[in-house]
């Protein structure tokens, strides 16, 4: 079986049907329901946050490597170009 990759898109549609299905399994009304909900949303928007803050850092990290091999590279270059 290959490891082909939903979109994102199906993978959204198919979260959003799955959630509108336990709740309306659940039971519960909507005044119960609702506050539930702004609690989640609350801990997916600080998971997000703290993401970015990651993806930010290992970028800067990453982008301060690329510039050092680079520089270095450039360095290497010079000196083999000067000894010629």
């Amino acid at each position: 079986m290959s490891n082909v990759m939903k979109p994102i898109s199906i993978l959204r549609d198919e979260f959003i049907d799955k959630l509108a299905t336990v709740i309306n399994e659940s039971g519960l009304p909507a005044f119960v329901i609702t506050p539930i909900l702004k609690d989640v949303l609350s801990e997916v928007q600080n998971a997000e946050r703290v993401q970015l803050e990651q993806d930010r850092r290992f970028y800067e990290i990453e982008k301060n490597k690329a510039k050092e091999q680079n520089q270095a590279k450039e360095q290497d270059e010079k000196v083999t170009t000067d000894k010629e």
